[in-house]
């Protein structure tokens, strides 16, 4: 903001960044209300406007990368086999049930997946939904930046 910014877009990409978002940035916002504060994952950030579905390195995740950093996804990397070594520190973390869906069972095709098959994503399955998101946010910077 000290720099001039009149509009910023903080886009989360990991789930627990949004209550830290949400608890630091209002006030921020409401600090500088000349300045266009927009932030949330792709569950939150198009609010009302745009509701986009979200996993974890599951079907959503990977069709959005697929979608946007194709050059980046490696769909061969979805294979059984591997060992405990995948874990940090060759150690599994206990999630004490927290994700019961979660895969985490290195072995597993959908190891560290909590969603549907991420086999079958495709970049174009989300294509719609990221071109409304994209429409919607530029449409309120619009809109801000013409005020």
């Amino acid at each position: 903001i000290q720099f001039g910014f009149k509009a910023i877009v903080l886009m989360a990409g990991h789930y627990p960044w949004q209550g830290t978002l949400d608890e630091m940035l209002p006030a921020i916002r409401d600090a500088h209300p000349e300045v266009l504060l927009l932030w949330g994952t792709e569950l939150r950030i198009g609010g009302d406007a745009v509701k986009l579905a979200g996993d974890h390195a599951a079907l959503e995740e990977t069709s959005y990368c697929l979608n946007l950093f194709p050059e980046f996804v490696d769909m061969d990397a979805l294979r059984p086999g591997r060992g405990d070594e995948a874990w940090p520190g060759s150690v599994a973390t206990d999630f004490g049930g927290r994700f019961p869906e979660l895969h985490t069972d290195p072995g597993h095709p959908l190891y560290s997946q909590l969603g549907k098959d991420s086999r079958d994503a495709t970049g174009e399955r989300v294509e719609e939904g990221l071109e409304a998101l994209v429409t919607h946010l530029a449409g309120r910077i619009s809109e801000h930046l013409t005020v």
